[in-house]
């Protein structure tokens, strides 16, 4: 096993032991109102306690998820899977806000494309098989979860055999239940049809720099008197080119390309400079909308000829 793959291993070891570990107790009971919490703290017959290993495994204490629910009825889900990349040795993804980003993302595969990483997301079209360690998505867009929800789940893969995939997630209890729980399950039947896709950690944590948030992934050049080609930016100020369209904004670049470089200019955090192997053909962009989505730029050729670039977009819905 690799590295990161045995502190993986060393974190979840009292799951291993086919133990539940619920976030506390006594159980809630929905509705979740601000008097009906209020009621629960202040109930000294049945005091709030919270289980220390699912705060350890989530970040997330029992009482915590009873604030939670009066708004938010979703699960930990997400942040048992950010927790276990940081023990797995991740360090989070710098967006340009106040906090990284880890990979317990719903929207993970956008964030990964957007800083250049988008080879670090594998569809579940592509025929791959996770690795261990590996979080993994779920969507399916007509299904309702146990709490009533959209199923949007996360978890982390294991391994597979003849019985189906093992895996380990959060999310096993929820507000319905009154208290969240972690397990390990073994999924029959191989991969579920609605997982979409995987983080492969193996590449996450051997990525180079990663680019600006606003940057990273496939864009759309719109150039007076010519047909539209594809610029893909990637991390470590690799950019390539072609003409032909990438099937959706997460799909890695292959076939016939022109490789360059791009780099951006001291104290200048919207603008950008590339280089290609015919110094001919060098271009400066700055981006006028970095701040939100849909990321657009301007630029100028080395002979003076103005473009267009828009961003192609990440939908996890499409894949």
């Amino acid at each position: 096993m690799l590295e990161h793959q045995l502190k993986l291993m060393v974190f979840i070891q009292p799951l291993a032991q086919g133990q539940e570990v619920k976030s506390g107790t006594p159980a809630f009971k929905p509705p979740y109102t601000r008097a009906s919490a209020d009621a629960a703290i202040a109930d000294k017959a049945n005091p709030i306690v919270d289980n220390p290993l699912f705060a350890k495994l989530t970040g997330r204490t029992h009482r915590q998820l009873l604030e939670k629910w009066i708004s938010d009825k979703t699960t930990t889900c997400n942040d048992f899977v950010t927790q276990c990349g940081i023990a797995m040795g991740f360090t989070g993804l710098d967006v340009g806000g106040k906090d990284k980003y880890g990979v317990g993302r719903f929207d993970i595969a956008d964030i990964l494309t957007r800083l250049g990483l988008a080879h670090c997301w594998v569809p579940a079209s592509s025929g791959a098989t996770p690795e261990y360690g590996d979080p993994f998505r779920v969507y399916a867009a007509n299904a309702k979860d146990p709490n009533g929800l959209a199923t949007l789940h996360m978890g982390v893969f294991l391994w597979s055999d003849t019985d189906g995939w093992h895996t380990v997630e959060a999310g096993q209890g929820g507000p319905s239940s009154g208290y969240d729980s972690v397990k390990m399950l073994v999924r029959p039947g191989g991969m579920p049809a609605s997982v979409s896709g995987w983080v492969s950690m193996r590449a996450l944590l051997a990525a180079g720099k990663q680019t600006d948030p606003w940057l990273g992934g496939w864009w759309e050049i719109d150039q007076p008197g010519s047909s539209h080609n594809f610029y893909y930016f990637g991390a470590g100020g690799k950019v390539v080119h072609t003409s032909l369209r990438p099937a959706h904004g997460n799909a890695k670049p292959t076939g016939d390309m022109t490789t360059g470089t791009y780099e951006r200019p001291p104290r200048h955090m919207y603008d950008l400079r590339i280089r290609w192997p015919e110094e001919s053909l060098d271009e400066s962009w700055a981006c006028w909308n970095a701040l939100k989505p849909p990321f657009q730029m301007n630029g100028t050729d080395s002979k003076g000829v103005k473009m267009k670039a828009k961003r192609i977009g990440v939908d996890f819905k499409d894949f």
